[in-house]
């Protein structure tokens, strides 16, 4: 994307009159008021779909496209976007990585959309592979809702059972921004639900 501003400016530049080129001081700053106005333009959310590609281990992108031909990660609102970046966190809206079963792997949660659906998946490593967990699917994609990690051993609320209690494993937050949120703990075999945010 940033390539293409380049060639923007470049073209504008190209197409300058004569007596005005002469001027660099003149040329230059019209250039980087064209530069910051494109940039601007340019949504940040969509930034994370060409960083968390490449993240994913192969096996995880194979089993996706399989799967899900031709998805996306979802996108997520420009506050969003902004939450995590003033708050400094490390990882990103729609893609996280932990050990969510608690056998020292690493494993992989995404947002992505498919077929004008938003799905929330899990990747654990189970020896040299990758078992896929569906979490959530909801019929429309929905730009307020992001992921969020949460580490073993930090305390939180189950609202439904009314009592706090602390994360067996790192687990998966979806969350509703500024409005609710679940997790999902690996227990038993499976990722169990618990309302955490209300």
């Amino acid at each position: 994307m940033l390539s293409v501003i380049y060639f923007i400016c470049k073209a504008l530049y190209e197409i300058e009159p004569p007596h005005l080129r002469k001027n660099k001081l003149i040329l230059k700053i019209r250039s980087l008021i064209i530069f910051a106005v494109l940039l601007a333009s340019y949504s940040p959310t969509s930034i994370y779909g060409q960083i968390t590609v490449k993240k994913l281990p192969n096996a995880i992108k194979t089993i996706l496209d399989r799967d899900y031909p031709g998805w996306q990660f979802a996108e997520v609102a420009k506050e969003i976007y902004e939450f995590f970046k003033m708050e400094k966190v490390e990882f990103d809206p729609n893609f996280i990585m932990g050990d969510f079963d608690g056998n020292g792997k690493r494993d992989y949660a995404i947002q992505i959309v498919h077929g004008g659906k938003r799905i929330v998946l899990a990747f654990l490593k189970k020896g040299n592979f990758f078992k896929k967990y569906v979490l959530e699917t909801s019929p429309e994609p929905n730009p307020d809702i992001y992921l969020w990690l949460l580490k073993k051993g930090e305390k939180d609320y189950d609202y439904e059972a009314e009592k706090e209690f602390f994360y067996p494993t790192d687990a998966i937050g979806v969350i509703y921004f500024e409005k609710a949120g679940v997790s999902y703990i690996f227990k038993k075999g499976k990722f169990q639900m618990i309302v955490t945010s209300d």
